[in-house]
C-alpha cells in the first residue's frame, strides 16, 4: 500500500463527504419541498456507502508501509480522525427517519458537519507529506 494510494482513497472520501453534505444543506433549506422523500432514498445509502469507504480507508492505512514520518503521521490522523467521522455519520442515518411529519435536518446537518471537520482534518497531514498542495497549485491559472 502506498501513501499515494491511500491519497486517492481518502479524496473519494472527501468527495462523498462533501456531497452528503451538501445535501442535507440543501434539504434543509427547504430546497426539495415535497420531494424529501426521494432524495432521502438516495443519501441514505450514500451515506452508508461513505462509511463503508471510510473504513476502507482506516484499512488501507493499517497496511500503509511507515518507514517514513509522513506515512506514519498520515496513518495515526486516519486512525484518530475515522472512527469519529463514522460515529457522527451513523447519525446522519439514524436522522434520516422522519418523525411523524417532520424531518430532524438540523440534526442530521450537525452530524454531517461534524462528520466533515474529521475528515478535513486528515488532509493537514496529506499536505505534510507533499499532497494536496502541490496538486492544487497546478491548478492554479496562469
Amino acid at each position: 500500500m502506498s501513501l499515494s494510494q491511500l491519497h486517492s482513497q481518502y479524496l473519494r472520501c472527501r468527495n462523498q463527504a462533501t456531497g452528503v453534505l451538501g445535501y442535507l444543506a440543501m434539504l434543509s433549506q427547504g430546497d426539495f419541498k415535497g420531494g424529501e422523500d426521494a432524495v432521502v432514498s438516495q443519501l441514505s445509502p450514500s451515506v452508508g456507502k461513505l462509511r463503508a469507504n471510510l473504513d476502507s480507508l482506516r484499512d488501507m492505512a493499517v497496511g500503509l508501509e511507515v518507514g517514513q514520518t509522513d506515512a506514519a503521521s498520515v496513518r495515526a490522523s486516519i486512525m484518530a480522525h475515522v472512527p469519529p467521522a463514522n460515529v457522527a455519520l451513523h447519525t446522519v442515518e439514524m436522522r434520516l427517519v422522519k418523525k411523524g411529519s417532520v424531518w430532524p435536518w438540523a440534526e442530521a446537518l450537525a452530524a454531517a458537519q461534524k462528520a466533515i471537520r474529521e475528515v478535513a482534518a486528515i488532509q493537514k497531514e496529506f499536505e505534510a507529506a507533499g499532497f494536496g498542495k502541490a496538486q492544487a497549485s497546478a491548478r492554479q491559472p496562469t
